[in-house]
């Protein structure tokens, strides 16, 4: 069976590490994400490593748009035995300048939109023993951030989002789990760069009792 990984949120970061790891794991990877250019790039490096890897242009705060790409790549490539929701508004305001608009906006990029991706793709995983959802947590789902209003709020829902959906896809043979990244991701930084993250998440999907890894 041919093993597939879709990323929701590629960039340059967590996305990132997680195509190199399990690409390096014999994953194909498919990203997902509205910058083509960055994404081309994305896909060129992995190449060069010896990755196999593709992309689809989507929103991820768009709904409909999400989900009408996700069960494109479905059709087009296969389930994925991992799904990889990365994607968050990572913008500075402060929670008193947010609008209630403003806030729903990026609640529905977060966390809800997560949901939409997963429940694309949950009936096509079911029987595939290594499926997995992976989520990308954040710090501020615990301490929030004033500073950071809209992402505080989302990545909290994201962690109650994975706990829910552990215990909710576990009859489907489905495995959930969240990492909660508790810092300023750098390349430059031992314990917080990419590929440092990249062996927690290799680490909860293969620790299907897990349901979060707080790093």
């Amino acid at each position: 069976m041919k093993k597939l990984l879709y990323i929701i949120g590629a960039g340059p970061g967590i996305a990132q590490g997680v195509a190199e790891k399990f690409g390096s794991e014999g994953y194909e990877i498919v990203l997902f994400a509205r910058n083509e250019a960055r994404l081309q790039t994305q896909v060129a490096s992995l190449h060069k490593a010896g990755i196999s890897a593709s992309y689809y242009l989507t929103d991820a705060g768009q709904t409909d748009n999400l989900r009408i790409s996700i069960l494109k790549a479905v059709s087009e490539k296969g389930s994925p035995t991992i799904l990889h929701y990365n994607a968050a508004s990572m913008k500075m305001v402060n929670i008193l300048e947010e609008s209630a608009d403003s806030l729903v906006a990026d609640f529905r990029l977060t966390a809800a939109n997560a949901l939409t991706a997963v429940k694309a793709v949950k009936d096509s995983m079911k029987g595939n023993p290594d499926a997995t959802i992976l989520l990308t947590g954040g710090g501020f789902a615990m301490y929030p951030s004033s500073d950071f209003g809209s992402l505080s709020v989302g990545k909290a829902a994201v962690r109650n989002l994975g706990q829910s959906l552990f215990r909710a896809l576990k009859v489907d043979g489905i495995h959930v789990g969240t990492v909660t990244v508790c810092g300023m991701v750098s390349a430059d930084d031992a314990k917080y760069s990419p590929k440092a993250i990249a062996e927690q998440f290799w680490k909860l999907h293969n620790s299907r009792e897990e349901y979060e890894i707080v790093y």
